[in-house]
């Protein structure tokens, strides 16, 4: 009977982590869509692209061993055509030129260069460069014919003209430590690790570069990578750092480079971000994909997500993203779990909806202040109750922020719900200095996350000299007459017990349920033999939506083994039970 149990408890488990592997890989907003994923290597590093002529596409994917070229053109079928092997390495860098792949790694041997023009029937490794033998990133100015290869750090950058594609020739080094490139129009941008700064160099004479700026992120961690925007306005970079955001940088004028806005995924911990058109794909390690919409610089807002890692954290899941296709296809390498492909509607809803909406616009404040009223709306678009904060912002007339005037204010979002607010007023001061003024308001996770935002302007019509007025003395003058904004929650129409997320687990999990009226309610874990594990609540709620969290130990505070275990809610007369897997 033991050995039938261990075969029982055994395959349950097998049926659970099979049932829930849509959980496990694929927690998605709804506006991106998992078009392939593939799996078929031990470790994973970073990922770039490749169109063919005939208009075919590539994933070209770092792998420890070599790099994996894999035909994503029709969709759901995703397959490797070739793979050319390498030294092992951990860290493995690749960029396109032509019908070439120029692949590095940090273990040695130099630079291969692989033609691929013979896709997809074969790749074959055509020459390798040994001008170095290791670099940490390589980046490509493609009209110009230059690769700028990154020298394991504390290196300067090395200038390398791919004029004849099969023999690169090194024409300069400039700057003295580096960890990541990017480079358009004769113009690198060096993203310094370290030293916690962006080098600016003017390449036009290649043979003499030349430092035009630079800047320090402050209180910086590793700046770890950079990338322009699409009008060359804007930079935005990474520091591979926990708790440092994803900085967005006016960079009209290299005098005065300025943030405009941040941003920071539930981990806290980005990679690397790239820049087509007016979003930015971030592979946001253990968030996965991470879309940013950057089309108002001074509000940016995560636009949609894809989360490829079962892991809550550290150096692990999303490593590289591609999203140049002219499929519109994304790539994103995860360090365990391999390639995945996406595709994008902007057009679709993210997570949450809002709508602001300013009342007898257009609004114009007295030079005395006054006062103006708005009504706010948010949605749910998800088929689970969401938990996030909602706050204001202010830009002044100069660009500088404010705020927030009103929260945050922690709210729980019952599936498919709308809560909403009408007629909020907001005073404005007598100080406040003339000129027009934006209006924000953004729900996410303050106040780095944003995933649904509104705004729309105001006017002053005149007031103080603005270099008489600063932030410190009029903050906190911005207020509502009600102090507080309290949206107008729906009251959950039944009792709903969730399934716990992440499923499986290590080390925590959320459970999440909603009550219709007050009741005493208790949640108690219990292992398959129906014991009690662990009581996580035990008290009288009011009706709402709730989370509690469980983190894998019993009763006494000891961790309890992996396996099956089962969760049971009773509220008055509602009882039910889900179960759930705890993987180490």
């Amino acid at each position: 009977m033991h050995l039938k149990f261990k075969y029982y408890l055994t395959l349950c488990i097998i049926i659970l982590m099979i049932c829930t592997s849509y959980t496990l890989y694929g927690q998605g907003s709804p506006n991106v869509t998992l078009l392939d994923h593939l799996d078929q290597y031990s470790s994973y590093n970073d990922c770039w692209g490749y169109t063919a002529p005939d208009g075919r596409e590539y994933a070209l994917l770092g792998v420890v061993n070599g790099l994996s070229i894999v035909d994503i053109t029709n969709s759901g079928n995703a397959v490797e055509v070739a793979f050319i092997a390498g030294p092992n390495s951990t860290w493995r860098d690749i960029k396109t030129f032509q019908n070439f792949a120029y692949v590095v790694n940090e273990t040695g041997g130099g630079m291969q260069i692989i033609d691929l023009s013979n896709l997809p029937v074969s790749a074959e490794l055509a020459a390798t460069y040994t001008g170095f033998q290791t670099s940490h990133n390589i980046y490509i100015d493609v009209p110009n014919a230059m690769l700028y290869a990154e020298g394991s750090f504390s290196q300067p950058v090395r200038a390398i003209s791919l004029a004849d594609p099969l023999n690169p020739v090194q024409l300069s080094t400039f700057g003295s430590s580096a960890h990541d490139i990017y480079a358009r129009n004769n113009i690198v941008y060096v993203s310094e690790g370290n030293l916690g700064s962006i080098g600016i160099f003017d390449l036009s004479d290649p043979f003499n570069p030349v430092l035009i700026s630079r800047f320090s992120i402050p209180n910086a961690g590793f700046v770890h990578n950079a990338w322009l925007s699409d009008d060359g306005n804007f930079l935005m970079t990474t520091e591979e750092t926990t708790n440092k955001t994803v900085k967005l940088w006016d960079i009209r004028n290299l005098n005065n480079v300025f943030i405009t806005d941040e941003y920071l995924g539930p981990s806290k911990l980005a990679h690397n971000t790239h820049i087509n058109g007016n979003f930015a794909y971030i592979s946001h390690y253990a968030d996965g994909l991470r879309i940013v919409d950057i089309s108002n610089p001074n509000n940016i807002f995560e636009a949609g997500y894809y989360d490829t890692s079962p892991l809550n954290g550290g150096f692990n899941g999303a490593w590289g993203a591609f999203p140049f296709f002219p499929s519109g296809k994304i790539l994103i390498s995860d360090i365990q779990n391999g390639l995945f492909v996406f595709s994008f509607d902007p057009n679709l809803p993210n997570d949450m909806s809002l709508r602001l909406t300013p009342n007898n616009p257009p609004i114009i404040i007295p030079s005395g202040g006054g006062t103006f009223t708005f009504d706010i709306s948010l949605t749910n678009n998800t088929s689970s109750t969401q938990f996030f904060e909602v706050w204001n912002t202010i830009v002044l007339p100069g660009g500088e922020k404010i705020g927030p005037t009103i929260g945050p204010i922690n709210l729980d979002f019952p599936a498919g719900a709308t809560v909403a607010k009408s007629s909020i007023v907001q005073n404005v001061p007598a100080g406040a200095p003339s000129g027009t003024y934006t209006y924000i308001f953004n729900v996410g996770d303050f106040p780095d996350r944003t995933v649904a935002t509104d705004s729309f302007n105001f006017t002053k019509s005149t007031g103080p000299n603005k270099n008489t007025v600063t932030t410190t003395n009029w903050y906190g003058k911005w207020e509502t007459q009600t102090k507080q904004m309290v949206l107008e929650e729906k009251v959950p129409k039944a009792f709903v017990l969730e399934q716990n997320y992440p499923n499986p687990f290590n080390p925590s999990t959320t459970i999440r349920y909603q009550l219709p009226k007050a009741e005493h309610v208790k949640i108690i874990i219990y292992d398959l033999i129906g014991r009690v594990v662990r009581e996580l609540t035990n008290k009288t709620q009011e009706a709402g939506s709730y989370a509690v969290q469980w983190d894998g130990r019993d009763q006494a505070g000891q961790k309890v083994a992996s396996g099956v275990y089962i969760y049971k809610i009773q509220a008055g007369q509602f009882i039910r039970t889900r179960k759930m897997v705890l993987l180490k």
